[in-house]
């Protein structure tokens, strides 16, 4: 994403950077100059890259399935 960094920390959501990184559509006209620890997680899903992957459409032998549905876990080998 692009934006920019406030001088001081705004809002309580979000992890990292959130509450001081302001991402250029709140910036527009017609934005509301949130950061995004102040964004609601729809919104920032909406505009941020792991958003936008997960609505890329995907093709060829690279393809990503997304399932709601639980998988198993694999075993695990711990090295020593």
């Amino acid at each position: 994403m692009e934006g920019r960094l406030t001088h001081a920390p705004h809002g309580e959501g979000g992890f990292g950077y959130d509450p001081i990184f302001v991402p250029v559509q709140e910036d527009a006209p017609g934005g509301r100059g949130r950061t995004t620890a102040q964004m609601t997680p729809e919104d920032k899903h909406a505009i941020s890259h792991r958003g936008q992957g997960l609505r890329a459409p995907s093709t060829g032998p690279g393809r990503v399935s997304w399932s709601a549905e639980p998988t198993r876990a694999l075993p695990v080998k711990r090295c020593q």
